[in-house]
């Protein structure tokens, strides 16, 4: 069995280029998926997507909250998660949109981007344990107002339909 940190398919790799993905085409206003994005059901069940994308994303500070153990492979299908949420993003909404959205994006992509950072920040671990700290706080702070907002679109979503 592969290491937490080498978990086969490069997943900082993939988190990387998913974020690149999605900031090209939201600078760029480029939409290749307009045509279907401007399909209720189709923002709907990519919505859902999202939503069910975060929602196995909490499983580990879930397993965290309750004590449970908390094995490799927990921590391999977080970073994994973690490092494909741009993509859910870009199915469900290519651009940065407008009001409370751009929040939203902007949170989304602090989270990911400091998921993609948990190599650095556990080599800190062992040298520099408050910055680790602060680290770890700000990902899970970051992640809860992540889904306020979500939920919060989720909201509006419905009940402006």
């Amino acid at each position: 069995m592969s290491k937490v940190s080498d978990d086969g398919i490069g997943w900082s790799r993939i988190g990387l280029a998913a974020l690149v993905c999605y900031a090209a085409i939201a600078i760029t206003g480029w939409a290749p998926l307009a045509g279907l994005q401007s399909v209720e059901a189709f923002a709907i069940a990519t919505g859902l997507l999202c939503a069910a994308v975060l929602a196995l994303e909490f499983r580990l500070s879930a397993a965290r909250m309750e004590k449970r153990p908390v094995g490799p492979d927990a921590i391999r299908s977080h970073r994994i998660l973690g490092a494909l949420i741009p993509v859910a993003l870009l199915i469900h909404a290519p651009g940065i949109g407008y009001g409370y959205i751009p929040v939203l994006v902007a949170v989304l992509v602090v989270v990911v981007s400091l998921g993609l950072a948990a190599r650095g920040a556990r080599a800190l671990h062992r040298r520099v344990r408050w910055l680790y700290d602060a680290w770890f706080v700000t990902h899970i702070a970051a992640s809860i107002l992540l889904v306020v907002l979500v939920a919060y679109h989720a909201v509006i979503a419905i009940a402006y339909e």
